[in-house]
Order: C-alpha cells, then structure tokens, then sequence
C-alpha cells in the first residue's frame, strides 16, 4: 500500500528537519573548533617569528632563550592537539573512543558543583541556586569528567532559559548513588524529542534557527556519565522548564 499524500508530506517535513539539524551542527562544530584552536595556533606564530626575526639579524641565541621559546610552542601544539582529541571524541561513534582513560579520585561533588555555578553565574550573570541535602558529597568520581559533565549542564539550561528564568540544581545522596538535577524553567522538549536528547547531533524543533549548537553537548554528557558507571534523563517539569537529572555511583573511596 503507497504512502498518502500526508504521510509523504510529514516524511518530507521530518527529513527537512534532520536536514537543518545537521547543517547547524556541522556549522556550529566547525566554528567552535576553529575558535578553540585559534589562540595556541597564534601563539606558536608569535613564537616562532620572533625567534625568525632574530635569527634573520643575525643575533646569537642564548641556549636557555632557544630552549624556553620551544618549549612555549612544544605546549601550544600539545594544546593544539588535545583540542583535537577532545573535538574528535566528542563525535566517536563508542564512548570510549579517542578518549584518556578515567582517573577516579575523591571528589566532593557539592564543592565542584558550587565552584562551577559560581563561574557561570559570574559568566553569564544569571541566578543559580544550589540546593544540596548535605554540605559535603564524595564519591570515587574522575574530576575532568565530572567537571565537563557539570558545565554542560550548566551551560546548556542557561541557554535554553529565559532571561530572567532561574537554574536549580540540586544534589543529594540516594542508595549509594549521587544524584545531579538540574532544573531550568526556559522552553523545555517538545515530547517527541525527548527520546534523543542524548543522540549525536540531534537538536530539539524547538530550537533550531533559534539558538546555536552542535547537538553534541548532551550527547558528550550521556558519554562521560555512562563511562563512570552512572545514568542520566531527561524531562519537562510540570510548570516550565528542562530537568536533566545524573545518577552516578559513588564508588569505592
């Protein structure tokens, strides 16, 4: 039996939208990568025609001079290809592709979570609200894992709010779990995007035209979260807004 006129029509609709999800994506991805690496790429152009120049007339260079202008742009390339790396898994079709492995360590995930706020709220200047059940919540967690994580959803919920809307995040100990909430009261999901918010380049009808992204953000939070054991949802809450909520194992300390 051939499709109807409006099943074709809603199939053309549906692929039009995947269609500009990637075009915004690809755009978004290639301009914060071209961003990122802009100022080790600057640094090492800095560096090496200063050694050019003085080379050209002809000046002696001290040993230990040579040795701390190579050394700056030894770190810059390194800078350089950790963005890379970073770039690349960001997209790994496996979490733990092109990514170091993770190095747990005690980690008092109110104080990160605090620390972070504060930088965004400074940042952005909006209000965010921590909400912890206990001062203090250690679990055996990788910090550079956890602190992406972290700023993801930070940023993510300050976008997608509106001016004046407040983020909440609240923290709390359940059955040896952590649990990370973080509420925004901005445009929420619409219902039939709510199953992929953590897909690779997916991004909500809601948004598309509206506000920049990749599609990638959520997508590199179920990874990082998924490789330390945890779970991570997504939802509306019942007056306005997001909730992405993170459960991670505490772990053995």
């Amino acid at each position: 039996m051939s499709p109807s006129p409006q099943e074709l029509q809603a199939q053309l609709d549906e692929q039009t939208r995947v269609n500009e999800r990637l075009r915004e994506a690809t755009e978004h991805f290639v301009t914060s990568v071209a961003h990122d690496v802009k100022n080790p790429l600057a640094a090492i152009k800095v560096n090496v025609q200063g050694l050019k120049r003085r080379l050209e007339r002809g000046e002696q260079l001290e040993p230990e001079v040579l040795t701390e202008r190579l050394a700056r742009v030894e770190h810059s390339v390194q800078h350089v290809l950790d963005l890379l790396a970073t770039a690349r898994a960001k997209v790994a079709s496996t979490p733990t592709e092109a990514r170091p492995p993770l190095r747990p360590e005690p980690t008092d995930l109110v104080s990160l979570t605090k620390e972070l706020a504060a930088a965004c709220r400074t940042a952005s200047r909006r209000t965010i609200q921590i909400e912890a059940a206990q001062p203090v919540l250690v679990g055996s967690w990788d910090p550079d894992c956890l602190r992406r994580t972290i700023e993801e959803l930070l940023a993510n919920a300050v976008k997608f709010s509106a001016d004046n809307g407040d983020v909440i995040v609240s923290l709390q100990r359940d059955r040896g779990a952590a649990v990370l909430c973080v509420r925004d009261h901005g445009i929420g999901i619409p219902e039939r995007d709510l199953p992929h918010v953590f897909d690779r380049f997916h991004r909500g009808e809601n948004v598309l035209g509206r506000f920049p992204g990749s599609g990638l953000g959520l997508f590199q939070v179920r990874q990082d979260v998924e490789r330390q054991g945890g779970e991570v949802s997504a939802g509306n809450a019942p007056d306005r807004g997001c909730v992405i909520t993170v459960r991670l194992p505490i772990g053995a300390l």
